[in-house]
């Protein structure tokens, strides 16, 4: 009989029985009394037995029909060949660990066959993660901890786990999934290499590299940008571009250029201002490029740049210094133009005045003359020194011996309101320059100090020896690394406002109210400076008074000098004629001396014309051509040129006192030039001579 018919069985008979008792009581109502009572007792004692009956047989009835109903578990299709063919190794445990069954892959992975997994503990595979630390339950909280597996061979490897619980009889079983995860560690430190690598490869970048996301928020900021700023990535990341670098006064205009960069074309360049830690601030150059997604949406934004604020620097000093050349140009000719005329109506007005007596009224007149045209004088001779071209006798000169010269003078110009202060350092080493031109530049600078401090002060003249290990980009003109003698003169008065710095070494410029003051002080303080090779720093303030600090090379123990000794006199001797052109007078005798004593037969000429003038009317072969880089009414290579058209032959060698930045300036290699502003020597002079002579004509 089925389960089925004999639950209806079942539920039928109790229902006959409960009808049956029911008649039964309806039939007795018409008893007596007592019968009645008693009756009605045994039928309600048999109404509970027949409840109680009932209802376990109604519970019996109910836990088989849910066992009869409950669906038998579901097995797929196939799962055993799956599991079979898996290549990540499965295991089924028992909760205490006992490996019950494993698949192929397990057997290949830990190197055991099945035989010998079957009953082995899951713990002999894979270890727990620490000895010495609570190991219950490692697997079931395999999560976080870095697990490795152990094969046969006793080699290890890192795995992957992922644990699952059976459904099914009383005892637990778990299936254990296993994967070897080396290939991936393995793919992960290359991918983690690749990345420390970029990594690596941007931060020692000599470019500065900014990544912004499309809000303007860091997101990368190399280590070059570290070092320049003294703001670690870690300190700014996140942060807008603008509120990380910018000055809080460039803080909204930084804030506008970045946010046009972003909506903007790329690539683009740009320049911005940015706030190091130590408030100092420096200027970048930037060049701005776009990364985006797969839809072309913008990501980030990625910007190279270079700090250029000493470019700007060198640039700004390079204008300067042209500005200033171009000035000393112009001043220099007109200076020899207005020297000219000073030059006649000096003449003339001397012979008119020995000619008149002297109670003459004209007399009065003519020395009126007299005297501006020696004003006009002493002007242009302050023009020849800005310009660099007043002849000067350059020899080993010590600063403290400069210093000490005018120190009298100092005290009685400076006045009784200005306290004198004399710091020299002892052992000075000598600088190559002019004594006198020296002398005079410390004057200049006393007197614009002077003129600083009407209600006095402190005035101090300081010398020094200074090592530079890089270019002075804030020096006019800027100097390089090297050894320097240094003089300085500081003064506590007004200072000079920013706004004029840039032209104090102007000629006739001014802040002076004096009618004494013809703003040509310092030009000549320049002039000497530059004409010497040196080079002069500048740091004022309002308030603050001012520092004047000059910076002159040192004179070389020996000038580099040509090896002599295997040349012998006779070598030198020659019989060509030379033409020599030169303005100064004293340079110009003593090349004539030392040729002539050596054979040669030498013309000289002051000045340009003068030397074209002999060039022209000598009936002589000129061999050689020896001028000067200027000379009066004409330079030195414009008078070669001339030179050469009336005799394509003739050699020329240059000869001058002046700086390498004038001989630079003709276009001149400084190697090719005779330098007269060293000893003179006379051996070396006619050897540089005879070789001009000898070498074969690059024309």
């Amino acid at each position: 009989m089925s389960s089925h018919n004999l639950s209806a069985l079942s539920g039928s008979r109790v229902a006959n029985l409960t009808v049956t008792l029911a008649i039964s009581a309806t039939a007795s109502v018409a008893a007596p009394v007592e019968s009645l009572v008693l009756s009605a007792l045994n039928v309600a004692l048999g109404c509970v037995s027949i409840a109680l009956f009932a209802a376990v047989v109604v519970l019996l009835m109910g836990r088989r029909k849910a066992r009869e109903t409950r669906p038998a578990p579901a097995i797929v299709p196939g799962a055993a060949e799956i599991v079979k063919n898996a290549r990540d190794a499965i295991f089924v445990i028992q909760e205490s660990g006992e490996i019950l069954s494993s698949n192929p892959a397990a057997e290949k992975l830990f190197g055991y066959p099945f035989a010998e997994l079957r009953g082995k503990n899951i713990s002999a595979l894979i270890p727990p993660p620490a000895k010495g630390r609570r190991r219950a339950n490692y697997i079931h909280a395999s999560e976080g901890k870095e697990l490795f597996g152990v094969r046969q061979s006793g080699g290890s490897f890192p795995l992957d786990l992922v644990l699952s619980e059976h459904p099914g009889p009383a005892d637990k079983r778990f299936s254990v999934i296993v994967r070897d995860r080396s290939e991936r560690n393995r793919a992960e430190e290359e991918i983690d290499g690749q990345r420390r690598f970029a990594s690596s490869l941007l931060d020692n970048l000599p470019s500065l590299l900014v990544v912004v996301d499309r809000d303007g928020r860091l997101v990368r900021f190399n280590r070059t940008c570290e070092e320049l700023t003294q703001f670690s990535e870690g300190e700014i990341r996140g942060q807008y571009l603008w509120q990380a670098v910018a000055a809080p006064a460039e803080m909204e205009r930084a804030e506008q250029q970045l946010l046009e960069i972003l909506s903007g074309e790329f690539p683009v360049e740009s320049r911005s201002s940015w706030y190091l830690r130590d408030s100092s601030t420096r200027t970048i150059a930037w060049t701005h490029n776009a990364l985006r997604d797969e839809y072309g949406r913008l990501t980030h934004v990625v910007s190279t740049g270079m700090d250029v604020t000493n470019t700007m620097q060198l640039e700004d000093r390079r204008r300067e210094a042209e500005s200033l050349s171009t000035a000393g140009r112009l001043a220099g000719g007109i200076a020899h133009d207005f020297n000219n005329l000073l030059t006649a109506i000096t003449g003339y007005s001397g012979l008119a005045m020995v000619n008149l007596e002297e109670r003459d009224p004209v007399r009065n007149d003519i020395e009126e003359i007299k005297r501006a045209s020696d004003r006009g004088a002493a002007l242009t001779r302050q023009l020849l020194t800005f310009s660099g071209n007043h002849p000067r006798h350059a020899k080993p000169v010590n600063f403290n011996d400069a210093v000490r010269n005018v120190e009298r003078l100092v005290r009685v110009m400076a006045g009784d309101g200005i306290h004198v202060d004399f710091s020299l350092e002892s052992d000075m080493p000598s600088v190559f320059a002019d004594t006198q031109m020296i002398e005079e530049c410390i004057m200049h600078l006393v007197a614009n100090a002077r003129e600083a401090m009407p209600n006095g002060g402190t005035l101090q003249i300081q010398t020094g020896i200074r090592s530079l290990n890089r270019t002075r980009l804030d020096a006019r003109p800027p100097i390089g690394p090297g050894e320097f003698a240094t003089l300085s003169v500081v003064d506590t008065g007004s200072g000079i406002h920013p706004d004029a710095l840039p032209h104090i070494f102007e000629p006739f410029y001014t802040t002076k109210k004096s009618p004494v003051s013809n703003g040509m002080g310092l030009a000549m303080v320049y002039g000497i400076v530059r004409q010497a090779e040196g080079s002069i720093v500048v740091h004022s303030a309002p308030k603050y008074g001012s520092t004047f600090r000059i910076f002159l090379p040192l004179a070389p123990d020996q000038a580099p000098r040509p090896k002599l000794e295997p040349i012998n006199e006779e070598s030198l001797q020659g019989d060509e004629t030379v033409l020599l052109a030169m303005e100064s007078d004293v340079e110009r005798q003593r090349l004539r001396e030392a040729m002539e004593r050596a054979g040669y037969r030498v013309l000289d000429a002051r000045s340009g014309l003068q030397a074209l003038e002999i060039a022209h009317k000598s009936n002589e072969i000129i061999h050689l051509l020896v001028t000067d880089l200027t000379l009066p009414r004409m330079s030195g290579p414009a008078l070669a040129e001339s030179v050469q058209q009336r005799i394509p032959a003739i050699r020329v060698l240059y000869a001058t006192s002046r700086s390498a930045e004038d001989i630079e300036r003709h276009g001149l290699q400084t190697e090719a030039v005779l330098r007269l502003d060293r000893t003179f020597d006379r051996r070396f002079v006619l050897l540089r001579i005879r070789e001009s002579l000898t070498e074969k004509s690059t024309r």
